[in-house]
């Protein structure tokens, strides 16, 4: 069997295996031919930004618990702090995949006044799916870009690079990141508006007292909605983000249960392990043994 890779060592597995004139320092790092690690079909976060351009191919990742069907020509981006997890790929799947440092990431949508609404964008909006005619745009940044960072002698190929990549995104992506949202019904709304406050509230509340109030409508009528339009319940969506971060801090982390639960507001480490058995069937400490 396989020996699977922690996820808190996979950023020092691929600096290793990321040869010298296909990087630029720790800051940014091309690799060709990406191969996909065993341990991604289980949650896990990093504190990098890692975009992979799938070239041939197929594949389904959930990044922040939403599930994505992806096919070729596409690029993904897992922000920093991104939850990530991969289902299914096909055996044709060829990708070029580009880690990014997380001070060159923050860099990248810090420098220009414009760019936070950029970076809302990319976290709200993961996946780019390309048409076969946008193919170009994409095998011509990738061309460049390799060309720049395997330049050794450029002094200036970090700031090069960020340029190159903030072109690409403002002179192309807008277009993907200008859904029209006024065509959403009533309880779409609801649903999308619930899920955002989910995201940003799961660790401290997980009531669903707290979000039907914030939303101006009853318990019952929030639950009802959540299930006629997403298939689970509202309980099970907040079950779900619980778990899928426990999950990630237990594979991606070194950090102790008893901080876990401390860093999901649970009131004891107790309390945690018996939530997690009851959504997961396995103990907390059985769980990062397993993986």
């Amino acid at each position: 069997m396989k020996k699977r890779i922690p996820m808190v060592e996979w950023r020092e597995r691929i600096n290793q295996i990321t040869p010298a004139e296909y990087r630029i320092g720790n800051n940014l790092l091309y690799i060709e031919q990406h191969r996909i690690p065993d341990m991604a079909y289980e949650p896990w976060k990093t504190d990098v930004t890692t975009a992979v351009i799938y070239t041939k191919g197929s594949v389904e990742v959930s990044i922040n618990m939403k599930r994505y069907t992806v096919k070729a020509p596409a690029m993904v981006i897992m922000l920093a702090e991104h939850i990530m997890q991969l289902h299914n790929t096909s055996d044709d799947l060829e990708s070029t995949c580009l880690v990014m440092s997380k001070s060159f990431s923050d860099e990248l949508f810090s420098n220009f006044s414009k760019t936070t609404s950029l970076y809302n964008s990319v976290y709200q909006n993961p996946v780019l799916q390309f048409g076969d005619t946008d193919r170009h745009v994409i095998t011509d940044y990738l061309r460049m870009l390799k060309s720049l960072i395997t330049f050794t002698d450029n002094p200036y190929r970090l700031e090069a690079a960020k340029h190159l990549t903030l072109t690409l995104f403002f002179g192309y992506f807008h277009k993907f990141h200008n859904a029209d949202y006024n065509n959403y019904s009533y309880a779409n709304t609801i649903v999308i508006d619930f899920i955002s406050m989910l995201k940003q509230n799961y660790k401290q509340h997980r009531d669903a007292n707290f979000y039907a109030e914030k939303l101006c409508l009853t318990p019952k009528y929030l639950s009802t909605l959540i299930k006629e339009h997403t298939g689970k319940t509202l309980h099970e969506w907040i079950d779900e983000y619980v778990t899928t971060e426990s999950k990630a801090l237990l594979r991606s982390t070194k950090i102790t249960i008893d901080q876990i639960s401390n860093n999901l507001n649970f009131p004891s480490q107790d309390t945690f392990s018996k939530f997690f058995k009851r959504v997961v069937g396995i103990s907390p400490s059985e769980y990062r043994k397993k993986w």
